[in-house]
């Protein structure tokens, strides 16, 4: 455990030594997730009728999503497909004394929890505003945060299954590329899931994205119901187990073609 705990304290270190780039950051999905607001603001007034009694809705969820985003998403995939695979960085890391994929979520969870840490005044800032729309569901909250670890583990899988791609390919930018399309529009973070038509509803309950940023988001704006929560949470641990299990076969796979070189 000294080794992990050794791992994580550098990687804390650097978060903090770097703080900075944590807070550009912060500020670039604070100003996205006020646009994407003022966007549904500007739609409902053109339609007011068919978007009747969801503007209250938008605003918590959005308010709880701009510092959620900023704990579950990790963004690992381009350094490991660009840099490990390819230009054979791998290499040193399956040298250390601990599993590369260990290694990596140690490496990332301290810049998550840092930059949660920076956007939570923001989000009180936020939810002070608009307290005469924000009725706390407290059940809801503590079931939403025991989401929060399990759906950052998925976002990270998610990470590791398009990163892999580079074993097989020159280059895996159009993968990478698709994985955030794919997140952007089925993980709730540019259109909130229950604004879907039931076409979109359908297939995204049958992808992975909406687990790991909508299902927490949505559970702590007070958005799911009881049944609907257990269902969900079912389906998470599903993802992660199956993601989970595919993407270590890629992973022996893919160890296979690499020769320490790069690809």
């Amino acid at each position: 455990m000294k080794k992990y705990a050794v791992i994580f304290s550098i990687a804390w270190q650097r978060a903090l030594a770097y703080r900075g780039v944590s807070v550009i950051f912060t500020l670039f999905f604070l100003i996205n997730g006020l646009l994407s607001f003022a966007i549904w603001v500007v739609a409902f007034k053109s339609s007011p009728d068919r978007l009747a009694g969801t503007l209250p809705q938008l605003l918590v969820y959005f308010t709880i999503l701009i510092f959620i985003h900023q704990l579950i998403q990790p963004y690992t995939a381009g350094v490991i497909a660009n840099e490990h695979i390819k230009q054979g960085q791998l290499s040193m890391y399956l040298l250390k004394p601990i599993p590369y994929f260990r290694f990596m979520f140690l490496t990332v969870l301290p810049w998550r929890i840092v930059q949660f840490l920076l956007s939570l005044p923001l989000a009180i800032v936020l939810m002070f505003a608009f307290r005469q729309h924000i009725a706390l569901d407290y059940q809801a909250f503590i079931l939403g945060f025991l989401l929060l670890p399990l759906a950052l583990l998925l976002s990270f899988i998610i990470q590791l299954f398009f990163a892999q791609f580079a074993f097989w390919f020159d280059d895996a930018t159009g993968f990478l590329n698709v994985a955030e399309v794919l997140t952007l529009l089925f993980s709730g973070a540019g259109i909130p899931i229950f604004l879907f038509p039931e076409i979109l509803k359908q297939i995204g309950s049958l992808l992975p994205f909406q687990y790991a940023m909508y299902f927490p988001v949505a559970t702590l704006s007070g958005l799911v119901s009881i049944t609907e929560y257990w269902r969900s949470f079912f389906m998470l641990l599903t993802w992660i187990v199956g993601l989970g299990l595919i993407v270590n076969l890629l992973w022996r796979r893919g160890l296979r073609r690499f020769t320490g070189e790069g690809i």
